[in-house]
């Protein structure tokens, strides 16, 4: 008699998560980045995420001009048709990567949170590694359901000095989106852009909900050019607030931040009366939303002759 070895068998479930270059929270709002594609994974603010229930939509991507065979598009959901690396810094998530469909701009995108606002920075600078000139066109595409049934209340108005878009739920919970650049905005249609196609009808004739109600998209959009060497910074501001006037708020102290200066060299410098000379080796100034900035000489001068405190 034959014996009989029962094999045990067994069913092995493979499933796929987004990996996560990181997460960024101010405690009401959170920040999570994919580490594949550097696009937004989640956006939670006061315990509600505002872009994933329903369809996810939060993606950002680029054409050349009104050329559609070029646009590409990173998204939420997992597509990559702009390779990217992502990096974390201090208070900070990098993605960094080359647009080479016709020509070669690099980009790196970081996100922030701003300190003591309920608000996320993505920066963006491009610089144009091509001989000839890059006309670009730029685009984040967000549908926000925040609401149980998906719906908000979706309009693009002025804000100060900057146009913003919104939409905002039934219980008053806002999400803003704007940016201190020049921009082109639109909130209630269409539902996302992920096609040429789209993303030119969004350029020529960008819908303002004017507050109707509707499960449709919000949108940013920036239509430029770069010169062979050139450098361009673009800032995206995210506001959330638990009613409209919150938002603004947030958008307002998010976009007028006043710029960081730093002396370069030595602070402060020793001198010796008769021995040392003095040389001025200037500073740098960066503005949050528009990058650096180009700042007039020092002036002044020190007397290596008198003892003395001289400010810079």
């Amino acid at each position: 008699m034959k014996s009989k070895h029962l094999i045990p068998s067994f069913l092995l479930f493979l499933a796929t998560f987004p990996l996560s270059a990181g997460t960024l929270s101010n405690g009401a709002l959170s920040l999570t980045v994919r580490d594949d594609n550097g696009a937004i994974d989640a956006i939670v603010f006061n315990g509600v995420d505002y872009f994933n229930p329903g369809t996810p939509v939060s993606d950002f991507g680029l054409q050349l001009g009104t050329d559609t065979s070029t646009f590409r598009c990173n998204t939420t959901g997992g597509s990559e048709q702009i390779p990217v690396s992502t990096t974390t810094a201090a208070g900070s998530i990098l993605a960094a990567g080359t647009y080479n469909v016709g020509t070669a701009v690099t980009f790196e995108r970081s996100y922030s949170l701003v300190a003591g606002q309920n608000a996320i920075l993505i920066t963006t600078t491009f610089t144009n590694a091509d001989t000839n000139t890059a006309a670009l066109r730029y685009f984040e595409t967000f549908d926000p359901d925040h609401n149980p049934d998906y719906s908000t209340f979706n309009d693009v108005y002025s804000l100060g000095a900057q146009s913003v878009a919104r939409a905002t739920n039934g219980a008053g919970a806002t999400f803003i989106l704007g940016s201190t650049s020049s921009v082109t905005l639109a909130a209630g249609g269409p539902f996302m852009i992920n096609s040429g196609n789209i993303l030119n009808s969004f350029f020529s004739s960008p819908v303002d909900g004017n507050g109707a109600n509707a499960d449709s998209g919000v949108h940013s959009g920036y239509d430029f050019s770069l010169l062979p060497g050139q450098t361009r910074t673009l800032t995206t501001i995210l506001a959330f607030g638990s009613t409209q006037a919150a938002a603004e708020s947030a958008f307002n102290l998010a976009g007028n931040r006043p710029p960081v200066v730093t002396l370069n060299g030595a602070n402060p410098i020793t001198l010796e009366c008769y021995v040392d000379f003095y040389t001025e080796y200037g500073a740098t100034a960066v503005d949050p939303e528009d990058g650096p900035l180009t700042l007039a000489p020092i002036a002044g001068t020190v007397d290596r002759t008198h003892v003395g405190t001289y400010t810079r």
